[in-house]
């Protein structure tokens, strides 16, 4: 695959000629095609090269790529930028490598930190959920204020899965983040109309950028999830109960972990024993 390294700095122009044809597609293909672009041109401020696109789809997911590129490619087009990339350079087996990133120890610090003096109440909420349970984007972005139960003994919180999002499990909260899922609570009962799920990776990359963190490929929520992950596996927790924690289910035909099962509250008490991250909370961190 040959990579031109033309930059382009786009100007108002570009972005006229961009409005006026985006103007022509569906109401929901111009909605889609906007937040791909918008995201783009300001990943890499302004500054756009086939080089910079090829980083930017290394970033999207298999369900993703085709339709950023397709996003982008049109923006390409109707700004008069010239692209010689094709959808077959970008989807075609082994052209854009998959990315597992993960944040460090100390970058999960300084997220807590970051969103803790420039944040509000909702955002650090999400940012502790994210960091001690590793929920994931989807999962953070359908809770709802009926999720937390704070007047139960002890606190709850139910969390609706990934997939499929219609089985949940209900997890305990420690103390340790208490008063921040409570002050999420009350912020979740205040909002009216939820803001578009993408919107959920923009402030992740604000707090990132805030935080001094490098935005680099494939960063995002799944990112602190598999920290946690990566660091509960050093414990000496066994992986079934890990397993049961991040709320997998066993694979297919898998009879032993089939056959396993496990009270919840008694998994979530080994784990917060052993969460790399749980200390992080605590009110002396904060002094």
């Amino acid at each position: 695959m040959c990579v031109k390294l033309l930059i382009v700095q786009i100007t108002e122009e570009h972005i006229s000629k961009w409005k006026a044809r985006l103007g022509l597609k569906s109401g929901p293909t111009q909605e889609t095609y906007w937040i791909f672009t918008d995201k783009f041109l300001g990943r890499y401020e302004g500054n756009i090269s086939e080089e910079n696109l090829i980083d930017f789809l290394t970033m999207m997911s298999k369900n993703s790529i085709r339709t950023a590129f397709y996003a982008i490619k049109f923006f390409f087009n109707a700004a008069g930028i010239p692209l010689n990339l094709k959808v077959e350079d970008i989807a075609s087996k082994g052209g854009v490598k998959k990315i597992r990133e993960v944040f460090t120890i100390e970058e999960i610090k300084q997220l807590i930190a970051t969103a803790k003096e420039h944040y509000g109440i909702a955002e650090i909420g999400y940012i502790t959920l994210a960091i001690i349970y590793g929920l994931r984007r989807i999962e953070l972005w359908n809770l709802n204020s009926d999720d937390i139960s704070l007047d139960s003994k002890p606190p709850k919180l139910r969390v609706y899965t990934a997939k499929g999002g219609q089985e949940e499990r209900i997890h305990l909260i420690p103390p340790d983040i208490l008063e921040e899922v409570s002050d999420l609570w009350f912020a979740l009962t205040k909002i009216k109309h939820k803001p578009v799920i993408t919107q959920m990776n923009m402030f992740l990359d604000s707090v990132c950028a805030k935080a001094d963190i490098r935005l680099r490929p494939r960063l995002g929520w799944h990112s602190i999830r598999r920290a946690l992950v990566s660091q509960l596996m050093t414990t000496s927790l066994n992986p079934t109960i890990i397993r049961h924690f991040l709320r997998w289910k066993p694979r297919e035909g898998d009879i032993l972990l089939d056959y396993t099962i496990f009270n919840p509250e008694d998994v979530d008490t080994k784990v917060f024993e052993q969460h790399p991250f749980l200390k992080f909370f605590t009110k002396k961190q904060d002094s």
